[in-house]
């Protein structure tokens, strides 16, 4: 069972080394989206892609180790966590899990606060497009055109930069 154990740590070790490389290129696509080079945002998006294939296959590796595991402990696949291989363990693995469990929930909190903040950023550049394709092509209101006397003359002003006819 400890050989069990130990694969399953490995292949977590190295899942958490690839989550800990997703939250660097979150990271840098702050900057990317700030600075609005959409040619490195490509660049991110195709990299974080290749990661997660990786976890992919890695996490099918853990889940055949998991059912292993299941198997001698007579439980349920499923119901093995984080914490119950915590359990399962002693001495030095006990301790790897553990320092492992916290590490997930540091990445997984900060990826957290990163997929937040780009999230924001990137609704704020689309809402500012908006706006300047509104502009330039007008959104259908028409701004006031005052007659002679100070009341606004009916039919308004319409002016585009595009004509919307041609």
């Amino acid at each position: 069972m400890e050989d069990i154990l130990r694969g399953i740590l490995s292949s977590m070790e190295k899942e958490r080394d690839y989550y800990e490389e997703l939250n660097e290129l979150s990271n840098r696509k702050t900057d990317i989206i700030i600075d609005k080079k959409i040619k490195d945002l490509e660049t991110i998006v195709d990299l974080e892609e290749r990661i997660i294939v990786n976890i992919g296959k890695l996490e099918a590796d853990r889940q055949e180790l998991v059912d292993k595991l299941a198997g001698i402990r007579d439980v349920d696949s499923e119901s093995i966590t984080l914490s119950s291989l915590i359990e399962f363990s002693d001495g030095d693995l006990k301790d790897r899990f553990q320092t492992l469990q916290n590490d997930f929930i540091r990445i997984i909190d900060r990826q957290r606060h990163l997929n937040e903040i780009n999230e924001k950023l990137i609704r704020t550049n689309l809402e500012y497009v908006n706006i300047a394709i509104n502009l330039m092509v007008g959104d259908g209101a028409s701004g006031q055109v005052y007659e002679r006397e100070g009341r606004t003359k009916q039919g308004g002003q319409n002016r585009n930069l595009f004509d919307s006819k041609a």
